[in-house]
C-alpha cells in the first residue's frame, strides 16, 4: 500500500506443511516471500526494499542499516533487533500451537519472560527511538515491524498487550496510516 503498487495475497493453508512450494519456495518453511515474475524475495526486509524500489513513488525511507551509519544511534539499532527478535519469538508460539506443543515447558516459559521482557524494553523506549529517525520520513522499516509486531501478537493471541501503554500509543498512531487501515490481519480463506 505505501508503495502503491498491485498486489495479491497467497494463503499458506496450513503452516504444518513442509513443502517449500507453498512457503514460495522459500526452503525454511517461513513467510513472507515475495515473489515478482520468476525472482523471489525472502522475508520481510527483503521484500519491503524490493516493493520500494519498484515503486513510482520516491520515499523517503529509512532502512535498519541507517542506525549504523549515525552516531549514537544504538537506541534505533537495539529497538530494531528487538522487535525482529520479538516477531521470531513469536512466530515460534503461533507455529508451538500448531505442534500440540506443551505451553507449560520449561522452553515456553523462557520464551514468554523474553518476550515480555523485549516488549517491556521497547514500551520504555519506543518515544525516545522514534525521536531519533530522521525528521522528513515518509516511513522506516522499524515503525512497520513494530506495529506489524505489536497487531500480529493481538491477533495471534499470543500476549495480550493493552499493559504496554506507549506502545498502544504508537501502534493507535501508526494505525492511522492509509496502508495499516487497508491491511488488517485477518484469518485467510482457504
Amino acid at each position: 500500500m505505501e508503495a502503491e503498487l498491485s498486489y495479491a495475497f497467497g494463503v499458506v493453508p496450513d503452516l504444518s506443511i513442509t513443502d517449500p512450494r507453498v512457503y514460495g519456495d522459500h526452503p525454511g518453511l517461513r513467510i513472507p516471500s515475495l515473489r515478482i515474475a520468476s525472482t523471489t524475495w525472502f522475508g520481510s526486509l527483503n521484500s519491503c526494499r524490493e516493493l520500494i524500489r519498484r515503486s513510482r513513488r520516491q520515499m523517503q525511507v529509512v532502512w535498519p542499516e541507517w542506525a549504523y551509519e549515525n552516531e549514537d544511534m544504538n537506541i534505533v539499532a537495539n529497538a530494531q533487533e528487538l522487535t525482529l527478535q520479538a516477531m521470531s519469538t513469536e512466530g515460534s508460539f503461533v507455529m508451538s500451537r500448531f505442534m500440540d506443543e506443551d505451553r507449560n515447558s520449561l522452553y515456553s516459559k523462557k520464551l514468554y519472560t523474553g518476550l515480555r521482557g523485549m516488549l517491556n524494553w521497547l514500551d520504555q523506549h519506543v518515544d525516545q527511538t522514534l525521536a531519533a529517525l530522521p525528521p522528513g520520513r515518509e516511513l522506516s522499516f522499524l515503525e512497520v515491524a513494530l506495529f506489524c509486531l505489536i497487531e500480529h501478537l493481538e491477533f495471534r493471541e499470543v500476549l495480550e498487550t493493552t499493559s504496554y501503554k506507549r506502545l498502544q500509543s504508537f501502534r493507535a498512531h501508526f494505525g492511522e496510516r492509509s496502508s495499516a487501515r487497508a491491511t488488517v490481519y485477518q484469518v485467510d480463506a482457504t
